[in-house]
């Protein structure tokens, strides 16, 4: 992702109040983001409906199934086979 890019998502995230920045403490240069309330509450509530999701996923397919979907999309996302692996530093929220 180009810096250019990188700075229209985190204007776009900032102007919806999801966002916040704040000056780095150790380094003049660079500047924080953290989530705001806002977007902490967004945050908890995207984990509500993929717990919810997960719940009848389990109650339709069957716990092993589910299981199953949930490991192969985690492989997905963090090993995707048509290109680069998430960064290191990634860090799942659930």
């Amino acid at each position: 992702m180009s810096k250019q890019a990188a700075a229209k998502i985190v204007a776009e995230l900032e102007a919806r109040s999801l966002i916040a920045r704040e000056p780095s403490p150790d380094d003049g240069r660079a500047t924080l983001l953290r989530l705001s309330a806002r977007g902490r509450l967004l945050v908890m509530a995207a984990i509500e409906i993929g717990n919810a999701v997960e719940r009848d996923l389990d109650r339709e397919l069957g716990e092993g199934a589910a299981a199953h979907i949930r490991s192969g999309l985690e492989r997905l996302a963090y090993e995707p086979p048509w290109g680069e692996a998430a960064p290191a530093r990634a860090r799942r929220f659930w």
